[in-house]
């Protein structure tokens, strides 16, 4: 059951990672974690402090919005501590409780330039669980009598879970992480009404495609007709994103498409009208240069997907205001 459950889950990650048509991310990440109980007469339980490690896949699909999914190794327990007195006899009741499991957390995410936020759900499998639980009886007459019960508990599988977290930017692609995870269901039926909790702060590694997230002030931008800094928009469609970036002093205005540069659509027909300046369209490299500021501009392209053949016309018709070398980075899906 064990071997089904790990195969099923390495399935899930496999599906879910591949044939993706967007920006790409790879994550390495490990650390620890410390783990408690919560709930009913959760005082009894003790913490423990643990480890993980594991990787995962990241598509921004909108920038600067988009989704992880990761696949790490988790090892957890617990162990708890009751006595009793009576009029002759102490009686004391300790379980412990050493598993490791596979989790699959699946985010949204949302990036800026220093920090990243997630937050989704946890499927936690087992892949292992020993429970050892001794019950001691010490009375006055008497040697302690201890019985010992194993794995006599059947534990729920897998473990659902609510989670949230943030990243913060360490240096190039290496960031520190804070994460918290509360359980939604019971340990098992045995334990009705407790569940776990995980606090995790690790270090994780970026790997993959360079990436700029977008300014939340841009991300607002796409609303057509208003106003941001020193450009708007005044119609857009089929276009997810339109980024305006200013890198200096000069008059000229090019146009990146992000999905041509990942390799994952390609662009034809492009068509751009401008009320000022010279328009140079070299295959995909698309520059109106000698602007006379403020300088309106309207855009259509094709959008065409190479594995299914389905094309989408989109247009983007926008007016920039300050002189400058900008440049207008389009995302589409």
């Amino acid at each position: 059951m064990k071997t089904k459950h790990f195969s099923l889950t390495c399935l899930l990650f496999i599906i879910l990672t591949t044939g993706i048509q967007a920006q790409n991310a790879y994550w390495l990440r490990g650390g620890w974690q410390y783990v408690r109980v919560s709930g009913h007469q959760s005082q009894i339980y003790n913490p423990e402090t643990t480890h993980n490690f594991g990787f995962g896949y990241e598509r921004i699909f909108s920038n600067p919005y988009g989704y992880k999914i990761e696949l790490y190794y988790n090892d957890k327990g617990f162990n708890s501590y009751r006595e009793q007195t009576f009029r002759n006899s102490v009686r004391s009741w300790i379980n412990e409780v050493e598993q490791t499991s596979l989790a699959i957390p699946i985010f949204l995410t949302m990036h800026t330039n220093r920090f990243f936020i997630e937050a989704g759900l946890n499927f936690d499998f087992l892949l292992s669980s020993r429970q050892t639980e001794r019950t001691i009886i010490q009375s006055e007459s008497s040697s302690p009598v201890i019985v010992e019960e194993y794995n006599r508990v059947n534990f729920f599988n897998p473990e659902l879970g609510a989670i949230g977290g943030v990243g913060i930017k360490l240096f190039r692609d290496m960031y520190l992480s804070a994460r918290y995870i509360q359980g939604l269901t019971p340990i098992s039926r045995a334990y009705n009404w407790t569940r776990m909790s995980y606090l995790q702060v690790s270090l994780s590694m970026r790997l993959g495609q360079s990436f700029t997230p977008v300014r939340l002030s841009e991300v607002s931008a796409m609303r057509t007709g208003q106003e941001v800094t020193n450009y708007r928009i005044f119609s857009h469609r089929n276009i997810t994103r339109a980024q305006f970036s200013r890198t200096g002093d000069g008059y000229q205005v090019r146009f990146r498409w992000q999905a041509l540069e990942s390799g994952t659509l390609t662009v034809s027909n492009i068509n751009l009208e401008s009320n000022s300046g010279h328009v140079t369209t070299t295959g995909h490299q698309v520059i109106i240069t000698d602007i006379i500021f403020p300088v309106n501009c309207r855009l259509q392209y094709t959008i065409t997907n190479p594995l299914s053949g389905q094309s989408y016309e989109n247009t983007l018709e926008f007016e920039i205001y300050e002189a400058g070398v900008w440049t207008v980075t389009l995302n589409n899906n």
